[in-house]
């Protein structure tokens, strides 16, 4: 088994006959514009995506809504529920048991719990992991 290395988010092993498995870090800095959410296209989970995990920082306050989830379009709170919008809140959204994604891709969402977004910024982070196919 090999370890590799590919770019500064992606860490992996490769066995014979193309099996690996691949540790996947994204960040995203993402602007809360109006709206009742947003989906953060950069940070998707693709087709056959485990995640471990959904972090995050303000970094800059959010205005109009008095907290937010972090989730997934038809799973708002997957990762975090009722998060404080001051400066400085953050987040560990760990995934207790795996969560795999069969389809894909599918991307992070923040969700507004009241009034919709009227501004800020949240730097978020999302970890996963890829599990390749056997090569014939």
């Amino acid at each position: 088994m090999a370890g590799y290395t590919s770019g500064s988010n992606v860490i992996g092993y490769e066995a014979e006959h193309g099996v690996k498995t691949e540790m996947v870090s994204l960040v995203a800095d993402v602007a809360l514009t109006d709206g009742q959410y947003v989906d953060i296209p950069s940070l998707s989970i693709p087709h056959g995506g485990i995640v471990q995990c959904v972090n995050g920082r303000v970094i800059e306050g959010v205005s109009g809504a008095t907290s937010f989830n972090v989730g997934v379009s038809g799973t708002p709170g997957l990762w975090a529920t009722g998060v404080a919008v001051a400066v400085g809140t953050t987040w560990r959204g760990v995934t207790y048991s795996p969560i795999g994604f069969s389809y894909g891709p599918v991307p992070v969402r923040i969700t507004s719990n009241d009034n919709p977004f009227a501004g800020g910024v949240l730097r978020v982070a999302l970890y996963y992991s890829l599990c390749a196919v056997p090569e014939g």
